[in-house]
């Protein structure tokens, strides 16, 4: 099963039932980078759901602790897959990378490095991976799309 699939079955299941479960459901998929954006942050997240009188980021951090404060990471078998293979060697090309993940069903459609990093970091997995450009620096949002290699 993808790592989508098993987070979307866990917020369904395990979320509190309200009027916002829909839209609180949305913007952790988001977050986590299951739908349109190469680097999804919590600012884009608020202001893309309408959260708050603001639409500020800390609203966004509280739906998201709604999944942070109940999930474990047996909950989500397909992310310990996907933290032992990136566990597996210390550098990773983002093509190879993405080329596994979608090889071991572990992804339906694009793989979204940032949002999957996002996910293990918030399961306390990975915590010490995190993605690099050619020259070994962190890319900033914007430069993300523009290159074709990135390491974690």
């Amino acid at each position: 099963m993808s790592i989508e699939s098993e987070l979307s079955e866990f917020l369904h299941v395990n979320l509190v039932e309200n009027d916002n479960k829909p839209r609180d459901i949305e913007l952790i998929l988001y977050f986590y980078g299951f739908r349109d954006d190469l680097w999804p942050t919590l600012e884009d997240a608020a202001i893309k759901y309408d959260v708050g009188p603001t639409k500020s980021r800390e609203r966004a951090r509280q739906i998201r602790n709604k999944f942070k404060d109940v999930v474990t990471t047996s909950d989500l078998p397909a992310a310990i897959k996907c933290s032992d293979y990136i566990k597996s060697k210390k550098i990773h090309r983002n093509d190879l990378l993405s080329g596994f993940f979608l090889e071991e069903g572990l992804f339906e459609g694009t793989v979204n490095v940032r949002g999957l990093l996002n996910i293990l970091h918030d399961l306390n997995l990975c915590e010490e991976y995190e993605i690099y450009n050619p020259h070994l620096q962190k890319p900033q949002e914007a430069h993300i799309s523009l290159a074709k290699h990135f390491y974690h």
